[in-house]
C-alpha cells in the first residue's frame, strides 16, 4: 500500500479540520436561532440578508462575514467565543480550564 505524501496528507486534514468547525458553527447558529423563537426569514431581515445566506450559514456551506457574526453574538447575547466554540480562561487565552465567555 503506498504511503500518503506528507503535503496531501495535511491538505486532506485542514479540511477536515475547517469542515468540523464550520459545523460546530452551524449548528450553534441553528440552535440559537431556534431558541429565540425565530425563523430564518425573520433573522434575516434583522440582519438584512437574505434567508437564503441563513440557510447556508445554518448548514455549514457558508460562514457569516465579521460584521454579521458580530450582530449574531449580540443579538442572542453571546460572545463571539461562545458563538464560535472557543474556549477562554480567566486571564482570556484560549483553553478549557476554568474557562469564562468574553463578552462582546
Amino acid at each position: 500500500m503506498p504511503l500518503i505524501r506528507r503535503g496531501y496528507f495535511y491538505a486532506l486534514l485542514r479540511a477536515y479540520r475547517k469542515e468540523i468547525i464550520m459545523n460546530t458553527i452551524a449548528e450553534k447558529l441553528r440552535q440559537l436561532r431556534v431558541d429565540s423563537g425565530m425563523s430564518q426569514e425573520k433573522l434575516a431581515e434583522r440582519l438584512t440578508v437574505s434567508r437564503q445566506a441563513v440557510s447556508k450559514w445554518e448548514n455549514g456551506e457558508a460562514l457569516p462575514d465579521m460584521e454579521n457574526m458580530i450582530a449574531l453574538a449580540k443579538l442572542y447575547g453571546t460572545s463571539l467565543d461562545e458563538l464560535v466554540g472557543i474556549a477562554v480562561n480567566k486571564e482570556g487565552n484560549p483553553g478549557t480550564d476554568n474557562t469564562e465567555s468574553i463578552k462582546t
